[in-house]
């Protein structure tokens, strides 16, 4: 739930999620490291 959320507001706000979690692994709103 709490990763919808991080998603739901970075489109809301256009913004880049910055982490490393698997779960946003291929979004293109994530910057990912690995």
């Amino acid at each position: 739930m709490a990763d919808a959320i991080i998603l739901a507001t970075a489109k809301l706000v256009k913004a880049k999620v910055l982490t490393g979690d698997d779960h946003f692994k291929g979004l293109l709103e994530v910057i990912f490291l690995a």
